[in-house]
């Protein structure tokens, strides 16, 4: 894993235009974002083949994941790590 970049938590504006966490960044590694309960969130990257992967806030458990694009719904308010990877068997370049 290349670990966490941007350093802050991401707070999507969800006003329905489409919203970057950052410009630049490597597969492997993950943004936290904060989620609100009962929003549909879809997760892209600029690079389609790319898998992406939705865990909680620790990375311990993995919420959803596949290939661009991930849509996520939470149930409750939260934090979740959005992680980006070359394959499915989460490598990095």
């Amino acid at each position: 894993m290349n670990g966490h970049y941007p350093s802050q938590t991401y707070v999507p504006e969800c006003t329905g235009i489409p919203e970057n966490i950052v410009t630049t960044a490597w597969s492997g590694e993950y943004s936290k974002v904060e989620l609100t309960e009962d929003v549909n969130y879809t997760f892209i990257s600029s690079i389609s083949i790319y898998f992406l992967t939705i865990s909680d806030e620790n990375g311990s458990e993995v919420l959803v994941f596949g290939t661009t694009p991930v849509t996520f719904t939470p149930d409750v308010n939260m934090v979740i790590r959005f992680y980006s990877h070359i394959n499915s068997d989460c490598e990095s370049d």
